[in-house]
This record gives structure tokens, C-alpha cells and sequence, in this order.
């Protein structure tokens, strides 16, 4: 399966042109990283929480921090799905097989 393409803008070192919205289309928690491109850090895996911060395999980027989405009752399956109540997160589902 090909990954979608990303979205990046070159930032050239000046962190201005990440926080413009004039500028920076996609602008967000973007900052720019390696004097080269904006990174939103609170949804890249590469760039999790900060300039090359890798979440591990199979961990999302939600928030800024890397979490395993298949056991993480507030970002079950996905970035910011809680499971309501006392339910549990087990594969990526709230209440799986309780």
C-alpha cells in the first residue's frame, strides 16, 4: 500500500514562516525542524513532541506524545477516542470481549 503524500513546508530555518497562516497553510503546533521543514509535533510519529522524536513501531503521534493505540483507554484505535466509563482498550477497541 503506498503511503499519501505530506505536506511540508520549507521553513529555511525561520521559525516565523511555520506560525504564519498567511504562509503556512497547515500551520498548528508546526515548528521547524532541521532548518529545513515545518513538522506539526503533535501529530508526527517522526517528530513527536519535538524535532526527531520517532515514536516506535506501531505508535501514534496524538498530542505530541507517542502512545499504543491498541491499549490506550484515552486514545483507543485512535488519536483522542477515550473509551467512556470503566471500559478497558484492548486492540484498539473499548470493551473488547469483557
Amino acid at each position: 500500500m503506498q503511503r499519501p503524500p505530506q505536506r511540508h513546508l520549507w521553513c529555511g530555518g525561520d521559525p516565523d514562516v511555520c506560525l504564519d497562516p498567511d504562509k503556512n497553510p497547515w500551520a498548528g503546533a508546526t515548528v521547524c525542524c532541521g532548518r529545513r521543514f515545518c513538522r506539526d509535533t503533535s501529530t508526527d510519529p517522526n517528530n513527536c513532541g519535538g524535532c526527531g522524536v520517532v515514536c516506535g513501531y506501531g505508535l501514534l503521534c496524538c498530542g505530541g506524545r507517542c502512545v499504543n493505540s491498541s491499549n490506550d483507554r484515552q486514545h483507543c484505535g485512535s488519536c483522542n477516542s477515550e473509551c467512556p466509563g470503566q471500559q478497558r482498550c484492548a486492540f484498539g477497541m473499548c470493551d473488547y470481549a469483557s
